[in-house]
């Protein structure tokens, strides 16, 4: 289970940035309908600079969706990322 909560980059992973990757984004949402991301799970995923495969576990899914439930919180989108270099 990846859970993002922080990045950084050292020069060698540079390149893994090519691929393209995907998360499903949790936090809330509120009267306004404005969203607020509190963190971001990264199923497991096979990217490449053209593709996106996510090879979804619907048991690890759950146990997030639970963490989330717990903290109040709920999925609130998706992100699609893939530097452009």
């Amino acid at each position: 289970m990846a859970l993002c909560c922080s990045c950084s980059m050292k020069e060698e992973e540079e390149e893994a940035f090519a691929i393209k990757r995907g998360g499903i984004m949790y936090g809330n949402v509120d009267e306004k309908n404005d969203v607020s991301v509190e963190f971001i799970y990264e199923p497991p995923q096979q990217g490449t600079e053209d593709n996106l495969m996510l090879l979804r576990d619907p048991d690890e899914e759950k146990q997030v969706d639970a963490i989330a439930m717990g903290l109040g919180m709920r999925k609130v989108g998706f992100i699609f990322i893939q530097t452009v270099t």
